[in-house]
């Protein structure tokens, strides 16, 4: 079987959560890979660039996703809990949960402003970033 994309497996890793309880977001990834009926083979294949399992890294991507858009929540480190919105989006969202679909959510779109002013202040427009920070980045990209 291919491993499916990051978006395809949004939806199969909330999923995981659906119990409640919290859970450790290493045993959710093994948890959906058996529900994928995923072969060692499989589990084995590793990204191109040979540093991480595939299947692994997109899977903890999603994990990390669905915290930005807080339909999961995150109560110590590697350690994740489904939320009330998380519940709801199981309830009523679309079989294949993609960052389109997150963007709908308050928080995902808070970190899309805060990521892209952060990115117009590293290519010199430094939008909401106080002058002495703007100073700070633009020194460093001159450097680089």
């Amino acid at each position: 079987m291919a491993i499916p994309d990051y978006q395809s497996l949004m939806r199969p890793v909330l999923t995981a959560f659906d119990d409640g309880a919290v859970h450790r977001g290493s045993d959710a990834v093994q948890k959906v890979a058996a529900v994928l009926h995923l072969s060692a083979d499989d589990l084995a294949e590793m990204l191109p660039s040979g540093t991480a399992p595939t299947f692994s890294n997109r899977a903890h991507w999603c994990l990390t996703y669905l915290t930005l858009a807080a339909l999961l929540h995150r109560p110590q480190k590697a350690h994740y809990q489904i939320t009330d919105l998380g519940r709801t989006a199981l309830d009523s969202g679309p079989e294949r949960m993609t960052v389109s679909y997150l963007t709908q959510f308050p928080e995902y779109q808070a970190y899309q402003a805060k990521k892209a002013s952060a990115k117009a202040a590293l290519q010199g427009g430094a939008g909401d970033i106080p002058d002495s920070e703007a100073t700070r980045l633009s020194r460093w990209k001159r450097a680089t």
